[in-house]
């Protein structure tokens, strides 16, 4: 019939007669008694029973079931009766400790339970259970899950949790799903008065004890930036310093004290402030003693508090680390949980600030690991709080604390989401008490590194938050070290902006658009009037007077001057003198990091504020000086501030004084090369600045050039500011010439068109610019342009022949471009040949000894004539054998010092025809080598690519008169020898498709088997003869042997490996290629013959339906395209043949 409930079955079962009920159960409950005869079905069917009839089973029914249980605890026995399935007595085991959440009345079994549960978990292993996890955890969390209040009664002992048998057990109950009410149970607020009471009763005592003996009115006394570094623990009441430690659970020894000590030298920095505190101590130990009767009562008592046998053992670490666990697992599953439990909040709180909690990480290695994760775990609990009570910003402050002191764990977890909170996740009011909290710790007698730490997590990210628009966050960038080189060039960007504006009224109208661009009004809400004149008169100014802190300090400060001077100069204004008095003071300095911030500093108040003329001057020289490799990013940030506004804030004759102070540092420091590069530099940067006074430079500059390019230990940068120089002094004679730069100045790496907007040069921005007509017009005498195109010559073999690969894939183009539009903008350059006489050298020794290896050897064995008596040939001294001569090794020229020979040659060959008539001999000598690499190197397509652009040019080109000269008879000869070399060389013998390999037509192909290394002549020939059809019948001789050569190789190919794939293509009625593949005479010549195999290619695979590449159709490898080509090249020829 119909289910009942269990509820309704127990109630309609209680009217039943009670021996009726017994007789019923009574074969159950005789089964039950005899542990052999358990099966899984009788655990069902009492479970079953259970379910309705609970309330008539007692407590011996229990108590059975332990005894049962106790029976699986001796697995050899069980196993050797053989009663159950091998592997199910764990699963019968976790199905008896099932029935114990039926039971009425079961809290008794809390205890016996849990024990036998370990018990049976720890012979587990001799069952042959196949899982790996234990059967016994889920029913046992049921039955606790049940009984709570029992449950944590019993774990929720010291005892009992210092034993990793019965914690361990505990947090995996708590953890899972089944427990949802005995988490809320423990989650309570009497058992979560237990849970600090059993497992944080030690360390909470001692921090009680510390605040009485400081009689402190917080929590704790203790704060970490107040507290001895690493080895160092000031006597305190008469205890050593090693009982202190020890106090607080670290087994400090003297292997472990000396480990801590050179731990501590390491931190320079933490030395003047440990005689500080050490003297504080002593300080108060001296008060102490002479205090009066009553205080020495007092401190008595004090001491009962403190005494020597409560300290924090490893018992007491072990219930914190407990009790850390279990409230981590109480906080995941509720997210309430910080809200309903201040006391726990407080606690943790106190705990962080512990001095405990600080000695035992500086001291971590007289730690056991297992403890070790105390702070990390404490840290996540704050921001896990922060996220709860975001309106608690001293959390925040409190995290900071964790950066004091290196440690072994990474907490960048906190830094990343101090950072991110105080930048985006704070309201307006928030972000106030933030700034408020700031001025309150800069004025109190915390440690500098707390201070400097609050600047770089929090104030300073939090300024980026509200002045950068979201997405365009920099704030990294600020934090902690100089500005990296992208924020230099972003500023430097942003200040050349400046340069685009020639009236001196729409700078200065327009000031705040460029310069010092306005705050938005989200962030005037938070930094309004009070907090700028609050910063001055208490960050920048105590008491009057300049602050004086240390320099990490110092540097901070001014960061955060520099940013309110950016976007809010106006509102600064009125302090604008306190400012620079700020930084000028910092000037004085022997710290580098200190000088340059302030140099940053000054040159923002000058880029927004006028200035005298002399403190402009006495800046600007003072940064031309520092070329100094440790501030040089600072530097060049103040220069990029700086430069821009020399016209705007310096009359004419002022500018003019600083254009002077630049040419004169210039020659002071002329004999030092990262001089002469921080000051050029700034001249490539602002090239627009320096413009009208070029003449003072463009000597200067052509002079540097080999001093920055060409030595072998110059670094990249340098070789990369002597290209820009050369940049720069072509957009100067263009620009001076009325040409348009913008297409020179296109090629312009992207690292430079940042720094200075493409270097478009635009018109100076007033009359302090001026300059006299003869030095407007200055230009480059002929000698300049001579040492530039030098120059760029040698700095492109050096490129080929350095092993640097920048020099090659960054440099390589922009050398060769640069050496054409000399070469363009000046067609009488000289270019010196003896820049090619180490490659001419080169390759002249590879071909003698190629020539000596060519010469035949003597051969072993002597024969006569039989003119010649048997007397005449006994005189003949014949030596027994004659050694067989090694031939030489060849010399082997590089193949990039070749092509960058080839590429100069090309741009040179329309416009520098006397340098071909003078040195023909040095140029024939190198292209030589050029084209024998290109046809006997496996990987040559470079050199074969440049080579077909030489040809072309020196053949082609319109007005060229080279094209019948000794160069062109030397290149026609040695494009002859490529087309007879691959006629004469050996077929392969592999039984290979040596045509038909996959190559492409462009002549990038291999020289192995089925590729034609004399390909790249014949497209040049092919091309050559399409304006000059003559031109064709100086190679006809070899073309036609080549092709006799190419077409008995393709026959015999055809003939032994693709006779049967073609016989079939012909019979369907293939053409073109197809037909070439089987009838190798006649259909190559009419394919020649036909139109260009571009056009077949494309029209075969159209007619097919297919693509090149596919089963069917083979795309041809450059032997039969070569084929091909001479056909067409000898049908065009007019000898005959």
């Amino acid at each position: 019939g119909s289910s009942l409930s269990p509820s309704q079955a127990n109630s309609s079962l209680h009217r039943l007669p009670k021996d009726l009920l017994q007789t019923c159960i009574r074969p159950v409950l005789l089964d039950l008694r005899d542990y052999t005869k358990l099966s899984f079905e009788l655990l069902r069917g009492i479970s079953r029973l259970l379910s309705l009839l609970s309330s008539w089973f007692n407590q011996t029914l229990g108590e059975k079931l332990l005894d049962h249980l106790q029976k699986f605890l001796e697995p050899e026995k069980i196993l050797r009766m053989n009663i159950y399935k091998q592997g199910e007595e764990p699963l019968l085991a976790a199905g008896v400790m099932d029935l114990f959440e039926l039971l009425p009345r079961s809290t008794d079994f809390v205890e016996p339970l849990v024990k036998t549960t370990i018990r049976l978990e720890s012979v587990l292993d001799r069952y042959k259970y196949p899982n790996s996890t234990s059967p016994y955890r889920s029913p046992l969390a049921k039955y606790l899950n049940k009984n709570c209040e029992s449950t944590v009664a019993f774990f929720v002992n010291q005892n009992r949790l210092k034993n990793p048998l019965y914690s361990d057990l505990f947090r995996d109950i708590i953890q899972r799903k089944e427990c949802r009410e005995l988490r809320e149970f423990l989650g309570g607020k009497e058992s979560s008065v237990t849970l600090l009471n059993v497992c944080f009763e030690r360390p909470l005592a001692i921090i009680r004890a510390e605040k009485v003996n400081s009689g402190g009115s917080s929590a704790s006394a203790f704060s970490p930036e107040k507290s001895p570094s690493p080895g160092h623990v000031g006597p305190q009441q008469g205890r050593s310093a090693a009982e202190i430690l020890q106090m607080h659970g670290i087994q400090y020894s003297s292997s472990s004290r000396q480990n801590a000590d050179a731990k501590s030298t390491k931190d320079d920095r933490r030395k003047g402030e440990e005689a500080r505190l050490q003297t504080l101590v002593d300080a108060d130990a001296t008060k102490e003693k002479h205090a009066g009767d009553a205080e020495a009562t007092s401190t008595k008592a004090r001491s009962s508090v403190l005494g020597s046998d409560r300290p924090m053992t490893i018992e007491a670490l072990e219930l914190q680390h407990q009790g850390f666990k279990i409230i981590e697992t109480l906080m995941a599953n509720d997210e309430h949980y910080l809200r309903n439990h201040n006391d726990v909040v407080r606690a943790f709180r106190w705990l962080w600030r512990s001095k405990g909690r600080h000695l035992r990480l500086i001291h971590e290695e007289s730690v056991p690991p297992r403890y070790h994760e105390e702070s990390k775990v404490l840290a996540s609990f704050l921001i896990g709080y922060s996220q709860t009570y975001p309106n608690d910003v001293d959390v925040l402050f409190d995290l900071l604390r964790i950066f004091l002191q290196p440690t072994s764990f990474d907490f960048t977890f906190v830094k990343n989401y101090l950072q991110r909170r105080v930048s985006a996740n704070l309201t307006p009011d928030q972000k106030k008490h933030i700034i408020s909290r700031f001025f309150a710790l800069l004025n109190s007698e915390g440690t500098e590194d707390t201070k400097v730490l609050s600047i770089q997590i929090l104030v300073l990210p939090m300024l980026q938050g509200l002045l950068v628009p979201s997405g365009q966050s920099r704030c990294g960038e600020l934090i902690g070290q100089p500005a990296l080189e992208s924020s230099v060039e972003r500023m430097a960007a942003s200040a050349a902006g400046e340069q685009t504006r020639s009236d001196t009224s729409a700078i200065d109208s327009q000031i705040d658009e460029s310069v010092a661009s306005r705050a938005p009004e989200h962030a005037r809400d938070v930094i309004d009037d009070h907090v700028l004149r609050r910063f001055v008169k208490e960050a920048l100014f105590e008491g009057g007077k300049t602050r004086r802190c240390g320099n990490r300090l110092t540097v901070e400060l001014l960061k955060i001057s520099s940013i309110l001077l950016e976007s809010f100069w106006q509102e600064v204004s009125s302090s604008r003198k306190d400012i620079i008095k700020f930084a000028w003071n910092q000037l004085k300095t022997d710290d580098l990091m200190t000088k340059h911030w302030a140099y940053v500093n000054i040159s923002r108040f000058i880029s927004v504020f006028e200035t005298p003329a002399k403190v402009i001057h006495q800046v600007y020289v003072a940064l031309l000086r520092s070329y100094h490799h440790e501030a040089r990013d600072l530097v060049r940030l103040a220069l990029d501030l700086l430069v821009p506004s020399l016209l705007r804030r310096l009359d004419v004759e002022d500018f003019r004084k600083a254009i002077k102070y630049t040419n004169k540092v210039m020659y002071e420091e002329g004999n030092s090369v990262p001089q002469i590069a921080h000051i050029w530099s700034i001249v490539v940067r602002h090239p627009a600045t320096f413009f009208r006074h070029r003449h003072l430079f463009v000597p200067q500059m052509v002079n540097s050039l080999n001093r920055l390019g060409l030595p072998t230990n110059s670094p990249f940068e340098y070789r990369e500011l002597s290209l820009l120089l050369v940049q720069l002094l072509l957009a100067w004679e263009i620009k001076d010439k009325g040409d348009a730069s913008s297409e020179l100045l296109g090629q312009t790496s992207d690292k430079q068109a940042k720094l200075n907007d493409g270097n478009r040069l635009p018109a100076p921005e007033k009359n302090a610019d001026e300059a006299p007509a003869d030095e407007m017009n200055f230009c480059m005498d002929q000698s300049m342009v001579d040492a530039v195109a030098n120059f760029l010559l040698r700095m492109n073999l050096l490129a080929a022949d350095s092993t640097d690969k920048r020099l090659v894939a960054q440099l390589g183009k922009r050398i060769i471009a640069l050496f054409r539009q000399v070469v363009i903008t000046w067609p009488r350059t000289v270019v010196q040949a003896t820049y090619f006489e180490k490659a001419a050298a080169l390759c002249k020794e590879a071909d003698e000894v190629k020539k000596r290896n060519d010469v035949p050897r003597p051969r072993a064995n002597v024969s006569f004539d039989q003119g010649v008596d048997e007397e005449e040939a006994s005189k003949v001294e014949v030596p027994e054998q004659i050694p067989e001569e090694v031939p030489e090794e060849v010399p082997v020229v590089p193949t990039p010092i070749l092509v960058a020979c080839v590429d100069v040659f090309t741009v040179m060959l329309p416009y520098s025809s006397d340098f071909f008539y003078r040195n023909s001999n040095v140029i024939c000598t190198i292209l030589g080598p050029c084209f024998l690499q290109s046809a006997t190197t496996e990987d040559s397509s470079l050199m074969r690519s440049r080579l077909k652009i030489f040809v072309k040019t020196l053949f082609l080109c319109e007005g060229n008169f080279m094209a019948e000269g000794v160069l062109a008879s030397s290149v026609r000869f040695l494009m002859d020898r490529v087309l007879t070399n691959a006629a004469t060389r050996s077929s392969p013998v592999d039984g290979g498709n040596s045509g038909l390999q996959a190559e492409s037509s462009s002549g990038a192909s291999s020289v192995g088997a089925g590729g034609c290394p004399a390909y790249y002549i014949l497209e040049c020939l092919g091309e050559i003869s399409m304006k000059k059809p003559p031109f064709i019948e100086n190679f006809t001789g070899s073309i036609i042997r080549l092709a006799t050569k190419l077409a008995s190789d393709h026959s015999r190919d055809a003939s032994l490996n693709f006779k049967h794939r073609g016989s079939v293509m012909h019979h369907g009625g293939a053409s073109g290629y197809q037909n070439a593949f089987s009838t190798p005479v006649i259909d190559v010549f009419e394919e020649a013959t036909a139109q260009s195999t571009a056009t077949l290619v494309r029209s075969s695979s159209e007619r097919y339906g297919g693509t090149t590449g596919e089963n069917w159709f083979q795309e041809p490898g450059t032997s039969l395209l070569s084929l091909m080509a001479c056909i067409r090249l000898v049908s065009i020829s007019s000898v005959p043949f």
